[in-house]
């Protein structure tokens, strides 16, 4: 099983790294598969092949998805 890459920045905490496909795949399955933030979070894990059990991803698994939509729309309009 592959784990979370850890990026440390500075004046910031070890952060995970997730594959953007994984994060566009999660918002995917939250639109329009109606999936909680949890349930998508669990969702690419497996299919992803990502370690899931670090307590802050999946704690506050809407706080991780508000990030993952940050980014992705973020690069949309790039």
């Amino acid at each position: 099983m592959n784990k979370f890459k850890f990026v440390k920045g500075p004046n910031v905490q070890e952060r995970n790294v997730v594959p953007f496909e994984a994060k566009v795949r999660a918002l995917d399955l939250i639109e329009t598969q109606n999936k909680t933030a949890k349930e998508a979070l669990a969702t690419i894990a497996k299919e992803f092949n990502l370690e899931s059990m670090k307590t802050s991803w999946t704690r506050y698994a809407g706080s991780t998805i508000s990030r993952f939509r940050t980014e992705v729309n973020r690069k949309a309009v790039q």
